[in-house]
């Protein structure tokens, strides 16, 4: 049962989000209510608060902790705490656990999986989202939890490969999870929490701020046993994503790409630093068999195949491979519009938009995408990526 929330997300609002001192205060107070009552005099002169949070201390008043409880529990979300047998173990083996977990959806405990995190680019290729999307996908159908971040690009493809093969994700917000974050993707987010959760540290209507996606992504890196990256240039924010992993003691997979190609920039370089390259499903799932031979599923049967998730991956990664090499010879203008997709399915005026492409030269350009099967039209004036 979940125990002094109020006292939890009192500690909350004085350290701030992420804080290394949360775990000194948990051990020295058991009792979590205890805290609360000490003297605050006392609190400064061992170190456990600064001055700072000496003031947040004294002047936060419990009543408005009772009023976030309430609000969370007509929105329907949970909140757990450190008390709660339902908290993630994994997130007490890190220097900085949150002191609550807001949650809309089912409550899922990564510890319970082979969790996987699948991180990178918000502006990936065509290339990087087939993949995320076809390795996600794979990983759910032999028993693992897919964890990201919710956002575009490779986090979108991620959660929904893992939702088309009928699986439960989790992604892990870097606001409030009733604050309007990219709201291109409210749908998405519905999806993800009736089948699995969004998780997030923050009070329900906290916006974005200085830092937030550094907090949020050591909780991504955190709950999984390790980290995928598929696609990113040297700017890259999976970068804060696997910087936490190795903090942690994670492990770092990544996707070979070209060299140039600026958005494997980041993968090329883990690899080169260490990292486990990873071109097809087995790659990943060969280094947790022998720890948690019981957790995964090697007979894989959909779209009437059945076989090893190593040689599954082997034929649709081919077939990614083989799109790649007829968008390598693409005009120049097919490539922009190819870029201009941030989902699977977009309306043909947003494509031209985002593409800065005359809208004559982008109807044509469209037509010859269209020829080669790399997308297709849909009802409503839209275009798709075709899946291979």
């Amino acid at each position: 049962m979940n125990t002094n929330v109020e006292y939890w997300l009192f500690l909350q609002a004085v350290l701030g989000f992420g804080n290394n001192k949360i775990l000194d205060i948990a051990s020295q107070y058991r009792n979590i209510r205890d805290f609360y009552d000490e003297d605050v005099r006392y609190l400064l002169k061992v170190g456990l608060l600064n001055k700072d949070q000496a003031k947040r201390f004294s002047s936060i008043k419990l009543d408005s902790m009772y009023q976030t409880i309430e609000y969370c529990d007509k929105l329907g979300h949970y909140i757990i705490t450190p008390d709660d047998e339902r908290y993630p173990n994994r997130l007490l083996n890190i220097i900085n656990p949150p002191a609550a977990l807001f949650i809309k959806g089912e409550i899922i405990n990564p510890d319970d999986y082979i969790t996987i995190s699948i991180v990178g680019s918000r502006k990936a290729t065509s290339f990087g989202k087939s993949v995320a999307r076809e390795l996600a996908y794979n990983l759910t159908k032999c028993g693992c939890l897919v964890v990201s971040g919710g956002a575009v690009g490779i986090d979108f493809s991620a959660h929904t490969g893992v939702l088309r093969a009928g699986g439960k994700t989790i992604a892990v917000l870097p606001c409030g999870l009733n604050y309007s974050y990219l709201p291109e993707n409210a749908q998405l987010r519905d999806e993800i929490a009736n089948n699995g959760c969004l998780i997030s540290e923050m009070p329900p209507n906290l916006p974005l701020f200085k830092d937030t996606f550094k907090i949020r992504n050591r909780l991504i890196s955190a709950l999984s046993l390790g980290t995928v990256v598929v696609e990113g240039n040297n700017r890259s924010g999976a970068k804060i994503t696997v910087n936490h992993a190795l903090e942690q003691g994670k492990d770092i997979f990544a996707i070979p790409g070209d060299a140039d190609n600026p958005m494997a920039f980041l993968p090329n370089m883990l690899i080169r630093s260490g990292a486990i390259p990873v071109t097809q499903t087995s790659d990943i799932l060969n280094e947790y068999n022998s720890i948690y031979p019981n957790k995964l599923i090697f007979d894989l049967n959909y779209e009437n195949f059945i076989g090893s998730p190593e040689s599954v991956y082997d034929d649709e990664i081919q077939e990614i491979m083989n799109k790649k090499n007829v968008e390598a010879n693409l005009s120049d203008e097919a490539k922009l519009l190819l870029d201009a997709f941030v989902e699977v399915e977009e309306y043909c005026d947003d494509l031209v938009a985002r593409s800065g492409l005359d809208e004559e030269i982008a109807i044509q350009t469209l037509s010859e995408l269209e020829l080669l099967k790399i997308i297709k039209s849909v009802p409503g004036g839209r275009y798709a990526i075709i899946e291979k």
